[in-house]
């Protein structure tokens, strides 16, 4: 009787053991292949892939302190093709390893390759399931290779550069705004919607180590524009200051005053029009809050400090229009307001200097920093 009741309960475990899943395909996280950021490029008819990998468990000790790692390790692959799934592909014949395309946080587009990828140009992105939409979106005129390579200071992640992080530089300096793969997707297929894409460039100059050595750093220098699936061009940072005032995640940004700098913050804008015949004319509010950052002068006065800046908004809003729509560049998005307020000829209404008829600022100082200006 033992025995038979022996042998049940050994069948038993037997059976338990054989269903228990486990962990038979557990890889450590240095034997795993994390692309981290992909780059587009296109030449001579050829689709050129870049892929950012980087080393997660050297980036994991950097964001711990831990030393005696050096630098993170970066690996950038090259793959070349007529589409860019077939460009990707080209990469799996020398990757040693499975690439894990789930962890991408930054997708970088070449200029050429904004030019010509049209409205189905990302189609392999948009479709393969393990790719984000939540990826962070740049493009540049510089080559994708070398951004991809770009360290951030000490020995930090490579995961840290504002790139791959860009919260962190955009709470101090709300000049861009932020991009994800999504809003470029919505802003091609929505009619008339013009996206600005954050330009990533190399800098060499602003930053050195004590060995006096000049690493290239990311920064953001203007942005390049899509009118739906066009690409219309770059605008340096000096011709696009006024869009800053249309962020709805701006955090702050220095307006400079003829004393000082004053800092804002909540900047809230609508875009209202009115139609008559064949004629329509906009008008812009934005109302924000700032305090004092900075004062030169003994002497001060809070309404005059308000309205110096509200000036200054209102200047740099309407010579950004100008400078743009002049060169057919619709950077307020004035026709996609058309198209939402039903406005049954839309596409063909004329939009020109003279269509923005006033730019309404409200400025409101919270503090001073200290008791008096």
């Amino acid at each position: 009787m033992n025995v038979k009741l022996g042998a049940k309960i050994g069948a038993c475990l037997l059976t338990v053991t054989l269903l228990l899943t486990g962990c038979w395909d557990y890889k450590n996280i240095e034997e795993v292949l994390y692309a981290t950021a992909i780059g587009y490029d296109y030449n001579k008819g050829k689709t050129i892939v870049y892929v950012q990998i980087v080393s997660l468990s050297s980036a994991t000790n950097a964001e711990q302190g831990s030393s005696g790692g050096g630098q993170p390790q970066i690996w950038v692959g090259r793959g070349v093709g007529r589409t860019p799934s077939e460009a990707a592909g080209d990469l799996y014949s020398t990757a040693q390893r499975k690439i894990e395309w789930s962890h991408i946080r930054s997708v970088l587009i070449s200029d050429r390759m904004l030019r010509h990828m049209g409205p189905n140009g990302l189609d392999s992105y948009q479709r393969y399931r393990e790719f984000r939409y939540s990826s962070w979106v740049y493009a540049t005129k510089e080559p994708v290779d070398k951004v991809l390579k770009a360290q951030s200071f000490f020995t930090l992640s490579p995961l840290t550069t504002s790139m791959q992080s860009p919260r962190d530089s955009h709470s101090q300096r709300s000049i861009y705004p932020m991009l994800t793969f999504q809003e470029l997707m919505l802003g091609m297929l929505d009619p008339g919607y013009t996206t600005t894409i954050p330009a990533l460039a190399l800098d060499t100059e602003k930053w050195s180590n004590d060995q006096n050595k000049r690493d290239p750093h990311l920064k953001i220098e203007g942005v390049f524009v899509m009118d739906e699936t066009k690409a219309q061009g770059y605008i340096p940072e000096k011709k696009m200051m006024g869009l800053r005032w249309f962020q709805p995640d701006m955090i702050r940004t220095p307006v400079l005053v003829a004393n000082g700098v004053v800092s804002m913050e909540k900047a809230k804008s609508k875009i209202k029009f009115t139609k008559r015949g064949d004629e329509v004319l906009f008008t812009i509010d934005v109302s924000t809050h700032g305090n004092i950052v900075e004062w030169l002068s003994e002497e001060g006065d809070e309404s005059a400090v308000v309205g110096e800046v509200s000036a200054n908004i209102a200047r740099e809003i309407r010579e950004t229009y100008e400078t743009n729509i002049n060169k057919g560049i619709d950077l307020y998005n004035f026709r996609h307001h058309l198209f939402q307020g039903r406005v049954k000829n839309w596409k063909t209404i004329k939009i020109d200097e003279s269509s923005l008829k006033a730019v309404n600022v409200k400025v409101y100082i919270d503090h001073a920093g200290k008791s008096t200006i």
